[in-house]
């Protein structure tokens, strides 16, 4: 990712992060004293929140939370560093964004300050967080990290959008015609519809499994079946090392590496793609025939005869 993007990025995302971290305070310290002293503002925005506290807070702090921990779940130089925290923090985080999705439903469509277009909103994209969180799940409880990062990515945009509905319901309510309730609606839509569409343009843009671009695939050429470029014949491991010297030369800051890059390529279907070569039917090696060993002989040592004594006349 090329550095001003990358900035521009995370600049948005840490600024919605703190519009909703504010928020929330604010509706903590609100809420709090009205909760212990057993008041209920009739009427007013806060009414919900304190005749059920339970259903509200339920939402608000499992959602904080996920938000927070997104933040560097989804950073990839997090989870190269640290990938045993990334494991053992995704499960928590899975609950927590469950939580979330589930009490938001509960809580946003049928006690909606907005009317029913921000009931309706609340459904169709509280639904959509939850079952991308389900989906992610799956994904990675069978291994299948480029689907699983796709997943996570669309539920943490439309997690994030809460920053942008408070966003827009200001701008509709401060410098348009409509009141603070008046806006509630159309700020949900457009808040999380953005968040939405913009998800899908990032994955569009950045598909792979680590959030690189989308690249032409690099395909090692070969003139023929038993002919290499370089006038030798071709083997598997030759095509390895002749994509392995081309990827050195478009990628030499890869920590990885060149031969487990090249598979690494391989099994995400980017090519350099290797022919199908025709396999060798396998003939177990045959030694050669010796002429069988000559017997060996065997000597009895000679023992010297013993000295006969005089014969006597």
């Amino acid at each position: 990712m090329k550095r001003p993007i990358a900035i521009v990025m995370w600049v948005s995302i840490l600024l919605l992060v703190t519009i909703m971290l504010v928020f929330a305070g604010i509706r903590v310290v609100v809420d709090t004293p009205r909760i212990l002293a057993g008041e209920i503002p009739v009427g007013e925005y806060g009414e919900m929140y304190a005749r059920y506290p339970i259903l509200a807070y339920l939402h608000i702090v499992p959602g904080v939370i996920f938000i927070i921990g997104a933040l560097f779940q989804l950073s990839r130089r997090f989870r190269n560093r640290h990938l045993a925290l990334h494991r053992a923090l995704g499960k928590w985080m899975f609950a927590m964004g469950l939580i979330s999705g589930i009490f938001a439903l509960g809580f946003g469509v049928p006690f909606a300050h907005g009317g029913a277009w921000q009931s309706a909103a609340t459904a169709l994209f509280g639904s959509y967080f939850v079952i991308a969180l389900l989906l992610a799940y799956q994904a990675i409880r069978r291994k299948d990290i480029r689907q699983h990062r796709r997943w996570m990515i669309r539920a943490f945009a439309i997690g994030l959008a809460v920053g942008s509905i408070r966003l827009w319901m200001g701008l509709l309510s401060g410098l348009g015609p409509l009141s603070l309730a008046e806006a509630f609606a159309p700020g949900f839509w457009l808040g999380l519809s953005m968040h939405a569409i913009a998800a899908e343009l990032w994955l569009a843009w950045r598909p792979d499994a680590n959030g690189r671009r989308r690249r032409p695939a690099t395909v090692v050429t070969v003139p023929s079946q038993r002919q290499h470029p370089f006038n030798c014949r071709v083997t598997r491991s030759g095509v390895i090392a002749a994509a392995r010297r081309r990827l050195l030369r478009e990628t030499p800051r890869d920590r990885r590496t060149p031969t487990a890059r090249v598979h690494r390529l391989l099994r995400l279907g980017r090519a350099p793609r290797l022919p199908q070569l025709p396999r060798r039917p396998h003939r177990p090696r045959q030694m050669p025939r010796l002429p069988p060993p000559a017997p060996r002989r065997h000597r009895v040592p000679r023992v010297p005869p013993r000295p006969q004594p005089p014969r006597r006349g």
